[in-house]
């Protein structure tokens, strides 16, 4: 579409896309209207696969994309008043996480521990404030928030939350009892060390996953590598998807009454659901991604 109204109305007024029986795409909101007037009068489907449609409402209008109202309903065991959850704050905050978390955690009991990346003077004595055993003495499920955006702090706190937890085992305490509620940006980061997501069990809210090793992504990027030469993209999965959902429509196999229906084409879940105020039918599921301690990964 080249993010042009003018090819838009192009392509809308081809022979070929008036007999089309499902549209996917275009990308961008603000190029939906006229496709949708089109749709609206055939009474097809129209899939937006990677847009957070934010004013356009149409009773036609898939959107593959996850609603962020309900990005954290996988992980409301994790705030549940059994865990002790903490805040670890820095020097540096990611803004977006933190208005998040906050929404998240308003009316519940939490805890803030502010990390220095610094040594005690010498003689001082007391625990270096990058040691983070004193959090992990305690016999209770503790969940901590890294609020961090820095890549070398929040590499220093995974590490020193696994040094605590080894340093209290190899001395014959309890063993803690602890999870990362992590900030999905941190799989951006190039020098993070992603043994620690295992060691510290951290869980990810995130629209997609696709784990390389699954048999069922294996199977997949496979064959895409062999009709198109190189490695699938996000946009590829998301197409593949979006085809796997919605195409049987074209023939009768499956009806689009698909309020609380899940779908899993791959590895990713869909549940389509409409708001009180909107026609729209807008994926509601987030992808859970757990880093367990054995060193393997599930999704929920």
């Amino acid at each position: 579409t080249k993010r042009s109204p003018e090819e838009v109305g192009r392509i809308v007024n081809e022979k070929n896309f008036r007999e089309a029986d499902l549209i996917v795409g275009p990308v961008y909101e603000e190029e939906l209207q006229e496709v949708l007037r089109h749709a609206e009068r055939r009474q097809i489907p129209v899939v937006s696969p990677l847009a957070h449609i934010e004013t356009t409402d149409s009773e036609v209008l898939f959107q593959l994309a996850p609603d962020p109202a309900h990005k954290y309903d996988k992980v409301m065991d994790l705030l549940s008043p059994e865990k002790r959850i903490t805040v670890i704050r820095t020097a540096n905050t990611d803004k977006e996480f933190e208005s998040e978390i906050l929404d998240l955690l308003r009316g519940r009991k939490y805890e803030t521990y502010h990390y220095r990346n610094t040594q005690p003077a010498s003689g001082s004595g007391g625990n270096s404030p990058t040691d983070l055993t004193p959090l992990l003495e305690n016999k209770e499920d503790n969940v901590f928030i890294i609020l961090s955006d820095d890549e070398v702090e929040v590499d220093r706190i995974l590490a020193a939350l696994a040094s605590a937890d080894t340093s209290l085992t190899s001395r014959g305490r309890t063993a803690p009892r602890y999870t990362v509620l992590g900030n999905v940006r941190w799989n951006r980061y190039n020098n993070i060390d992603r043994t620690m997501f295992f060691k510290d069990r951290v869980i990810f809210i995130s629209t997609y996953h696709a784990k390389r090793d699954s048999q069922t992504i294996l199977d997949f990027d496979s064959a895409y590598i062999r009709s198109f030469g190189s490695l699938p993209t996000l946009f590829s999965y998301r197409g593949y998807d979006a085809a796997v959902i919605f195409c049987p429509a074209m023939y009768n196999d499956i009806e689009y009454d698909m309020e609380g229906r899940s779908y899993t084409p791959l590895q990713t879940s869909y549940l389509f659901g409409q708001g009180e105020e909107r026609h729209n039918h807008v994926n509601r599921s987030w992808m859970r991604v757990n880093y367990n301690s054995d060193f393997t990964i599930t999704v929920e």
